[in-house]
């Protein structure tokens, strides 16, 4: 539904068109994608959140500013590692007939594939 010039009415004319199509097998191609971003993304956001708060906060008492400077810190570095993994999974979700002619595949069926 996100991607540009789709011929998608609504989320639910989407996900019949799709099944149809490719079945429902197509509904969980980017889960390996999903999973593989979403490890190093908690891990690199919890221990950097908790490093910073170390720093930041050590005596441990409720501190919004802290937590809102370290929260955003964190999710910037998380997002940074994140996000080749994130690219894949989004090429996996939205892959249409231009996309696989410059790769030269035929359909993406899995994050080892690309």
């Amino acid at each position: 539904m996100q991607a540009y010039d789709k011929p998608y009415r609504s989320s639910f004319h989407c996900l019949v068109a799709i099944t149809k199509k490719e079945g429902f097998a197509a509904l969980y191609r980017s889960y390996t994608a999903q999973i593989a971003m979403d490890i190093p993304f908690m891990f690199s956001a919890a221990v950097v959140y908790e490093t910073c708060q170390k720093y930041s906060n050590p005596a441990q008492v409720w501190d919004p500013l802290s937590q809102l400077v370290c929260g955003g810190i964190s999710g910037v570095v998380a997002g940074a590692v994140s996000n080749p993994f994130d690219v894949c999974k989004t090429l996996l979700n939205t892959q249409d007939d231009s996309t696989l002619g410059v790769i030269e595949k035929t359909r993406i069926k899995t994050l080892l594939m690309l």
